[in-house]
């Protein structure tokens, strides 16, 4: 199944429910990944290598709602987690909108890319500005330039954001939704010396022109500043919900040419390096593209989502701990006595696999509840689960067709 956004109204029947068993409602109100921002609070734990985050091209591949994108979350943590040596940059990499999909040009491509690396840059230097330490005037003055360049928010406004931000995933948001850097700003003083670079960074001018032989230089001397004396080991490009626009399936090939667009431009520098996180589907067209180039972008390893019984339910678990407080592991406090398994195993064994198709199983069985019981109280009942499975086939039959739904 495939799923659509849940509309305000509907979100209010389940923040209702979820109140009403005494849950905080936002580990179980977004379907996807890119939306929750408490994620990394209820991650599960993926059965990966730590070889995954090696510097070679790897793509992970997940059915619509698989679990992508948290794999990517997961996967940047890890990332800044390194510890007593030099790690990569993960860089998160997506089209903003379908038409970017589309490659008119290696400079548009280009662009994106540098959009992408600076942005990704600009978070983890906020949090770890010490790193700007080590370069020399020239190399802050560049580094300026970039993002008066290529950041959507220009430094003054990024200044005043830091200024009146309450948190620093807040202020870190602004630059890239949902990046996670796995490491706590020391002191203020951090606070202050990034804000002095962007200071600077406000009066510098922008790179011009916008060709593609200056931004590829452009984009050279960012990435020899990175691995420099910026002192990260490499860059990961994590290229991720290139599938979440709706109308997609019909942007497969366009899809294709894209990703392999990307692996022509960073073939020939040997530090930066490829993750994509696709749709399944697309595996047999990527895979099929690569090999027809002999000299492609080489994949070194394919890795498959793969989600058992056992995982989904202690998805599940993981957001009634947070909800609760950790007073609470199970739905076994709010079910009534003609549940014989758990309410958990039930919702998996009642869907496909796949994350998303269970927390929207969980949502609408949790809304049934409400809807049936109101503010009386109540136990969640078999009822509610087969009311909820019934309402999302029937959304399914009537709209599996539709450009509205997405992955």
């Amino acid at each position: 199944m495939v799923e659509r956004q849940t509309t305000k109204s509907t979100d209010r029947v389940l923040e209702a429910s979820l109140t009403s068993l005494g849950l905080a409602p936002e580990p179980f109100l977004h379907l996807q990944a890119l939306q929750d921002r408490r994620l990394r609070e209820y991650m599960v734990v993926f059965d990966l290598s730590w070889t995954v985050l090696d510097d070679q091209n790897s793509i992970f591949w997940a059915p619509p709602g698989g679990g992508k994108s948290a794999l990517r979350m997961y996967l940047m943590q890890n990332c800044w987690a390194m510890l007593g040596s030099p790690h990569p940059l993960p860089v998160y990499v997506t089209p903003q909108r379908p038409s970017d999909l589309v490659v008119d040009s290696e400079a548009v491509l280009m662009e994106l890319l540098l959009r992408s690396t600076v942005a990704s840059l600009g978070a983890g230097l906020f949090y770890q500005p010490s790193r700007l330490c080590d370069l020399s005037d020239r190399q802050r003055r560049f580094l300026g330039r970039c993002f008066r360049s290529y950041l959507a928010a220009a430094p003054e406004y990024l200044l005043q954001r830091l200024r009146d931000s309450g948190s620093a995933a807040e202020f870190a948001d602004v630059l890239v939704p949902n990046y996670w850097v796995h490491v706590s700003m020391s002191d203020s003083t951090h606070t202050r010396m990034f804000a002095a670079f962007l200071e600077n960074a406000a009066i510098e001018a922008s790179c011009q022109p916008r060709t593609l032989e200056t931004l590829e230089s452009v984009l050279e001397e960012l990435i020899d500043l990175i691995c420099g004396p910026l002192q990260f080991r490499s860059v990961l490009l994590l290229v991720d919900a290139v599938d979440t626009f709706s109308g997609f399936a019909a942007m497969r090939s366009e899809v294709t040419r894209w990703l392999y667009g990307i692996g022509e431009l960073i073939r020939p520098r040997p530090q930066v390096w490829l993750k994509a996180f696709m749709a399944s589907d697309l595996r047999y067209p990527i895979e099929r593209l690569l090999s027809s180039r002999p000299d492609g972008l080489p994949i070194a390893d394919h890795y498959t989502l793969h989600w058992t019984q056992e995982r989904l339910i202690e998805m599940v678990q993981l957001r009634i701990r947070v909800a609760s407080g950790n007073r609470l592991a199970t739905f076994d406090a709010f079910t009534g006595p003609d549940f014989v398994e758990g309410l958990e195993t039930l919702l998996v064994g009642r869907v496909p696999r796949r994350p998303r198709d269970v927390l929207r199983l969980t949502q609408q069985t949790l809304r049934e509840h409400w809807l049936r019981v109101g503010g009386t109280g109540g136990h969640i009942e078999h009822a509610d689960l087969d009311k909820a499975l019934r309402t999302i086939e029937l959304e399914f039959r009537t709209n599996q067709s539709s450009q509205l739904w997405l992955d």
